[in-house]
């Protein structure tokens, strides 16, 4: 293959388009391959794939520092205010709910949201980060320490939330119809997928890419797969960065706090984290940072 610009033979999964352009250059531990954007729908893609092998060694890596962690935590309960604010605007009820998230890291979205009511369950494939949850999470077993594609549960879930994950599945068709499977069968069920990085900026980005990522969706193409899988979508929101918990830190001067791991301050936060989830109409704009769609199965 001499130009590798445009590739006839990597055809998009999603409408099977074989016209694509190659981005740049990404890697996967100590592999190189490249992105490619689909010139029909918009997906931009890996090719050639890496294993699912190579994709787990980015995970074994070694989190154990405890004031590290407590950091990670205080960070992932600052990023969560402004998530748990969102469903609730939604008109969720935690109240004896099964809630699922997914990629919990060290469990800052599920901390909050069972002091709402919620039976918890998170997924996680760090070790040191699932382990920090489940001393965090009410329940016997209720931390998984793996991949969401060998998760098993008997489980019948009212709400499953993702947020800066599902760019990382490798098979998300084949994720989308286990969540159906997972979910509630009642339209009162919801899904969120939240986090996915806005392509406009990952395009404009020359530098070969550090972060791996299977996909990155924008709107069209996101709506596409899930419209395909049985998903009815109900809201779409786009916003800025998480916050910057350094900068918060400062501002409100709760370092004291946090160090007697008192975090129950943060549930008086919400109308500061309205202002950092800023809803706009346009995901075209370098500024905005990350799609979020809430949906449920048809």
């Amino acid at each position: 293959m001499n130009n590798l610009n445009i590739v006839k033979s990597a055809s998009c999964f999603l409408c099977g388009s074989i016209n694509n352009k190659r981005i740049r250059q990404v890697q996967c531990g100590e592999k190189i391959s490249y992105y490619f954007k689909c010139e029909n729908c918009g997906l931009i893609f890996i090719y050639p794939k890496f294993s699912s092998e190579d994709v787990k060694k980015l995970y074994s890596v070694s989190l154990s520092d405890k004031p590290h962690m407590k950091r990670v935590f205080i960070s992932d309960v600052i990023n969560s205010v402004p998530r748990v604010s969102l469903i609730k605007y939604l008109g969720f009820n935690f109240q004896n709910k099964n809630c699922l998230d997914v990629g919990c890291a060290t469990g800052g979205l599920l901390y909050l949201i069972q002091n709402k009511g919620a039976e918890c369950y998170g997924i996680e494939p760090f070790k040191p980060f699932s382990t920090f949850t489940s001393k965090k999470i009410k329940g016997k077993s209720r931390i998984y320490n793996g991949f969401f594609e060998d998760f098993e549960s008997n489980v019948k879930f009212d709400l499953i939330t993702m947020f800066g994950v599902f760019q990382y599945f490798e098979e998300p068709e084949l994720v989308l119809e286990k969540i159906k499977q997972m979910l509630n069968k009642n339209k009162k069920n919801c899904l969120i997928i939240g986090g996915v990085p806005n392509p406009i900026n990952f395009e404009n980005k020359k530098t070969p890419s550090k972060t791996y990522r299977s996909f990155l969706y924008n709107k069209s193409s996101l709506l596409k797969l899930l419209g395909k899988n049985g998903f009815e979508i109900k809201a779409i929101y786009y916003s800025k960065s998480d916050v910057n918990p350094d900068e918060l830190l400062n501002k409100f001067n709760i370092l004291s706090v946090l160090l007697k791991n008192t975090y129950s301050y943060f549930f008086n936060l919400n109308n500061i984290w309205n202002e950092e989830f800023k809803i706009v109409e346009d995901q075209n704009k370098e500024d905005i940072e990350y799609i979020t769609i809430i949906c449920t199965v048809k």
